[in-house]
């Protein structure tokens, strides 16, 4: 599976096969560093709640939308700190709206 985003209620990934609606999933997430939040893994279990066509996503055709039922509320934190930092990190390396080169 291939994660497309995750938030400290749930998760969406891409899978290889189709996953039935509302089964329970026992999930390792695995977060990379990000600014100054440390990498981590653990475990969580979540039900999912929406699964559809990917599209030409090749070896993961279909994507599937998970909430979280059991998750530590560290690791739950842990999320919403990543999220927070990845997001900041994106938005410094986005061109500014409306921002002119040197040279005009």
């Amino acid at each position: 599976m291939r994660t497309r985003n995750i938030s400290g209620s749930g998760i969406y990934f891409y899978a290889e096969r189709r996953l039935a609606e509302f089964t329970e999933v026992s999930l390792t997430v695995a977060l990379p560093p990000a600014g100054n939040a440390a990498g981590l893994s653990f475990e969580c279990t979540g039900v999912i709640v929406r699964v559809e066509e990917a599209g030409e996503r090749g070896d993961w055709p279909f994507g599937a939308a998970v909430h979280f039922t059991e998750i530590d509320e560290d690791h739950r934190k842990a999320i919403c700190r990543y999220v927070d930092a990845a997001s900041a990190a994106k938005e410094n390396k986005a061109p500014r709206r409306g921002a002119r080169s040197a040279g005009r």
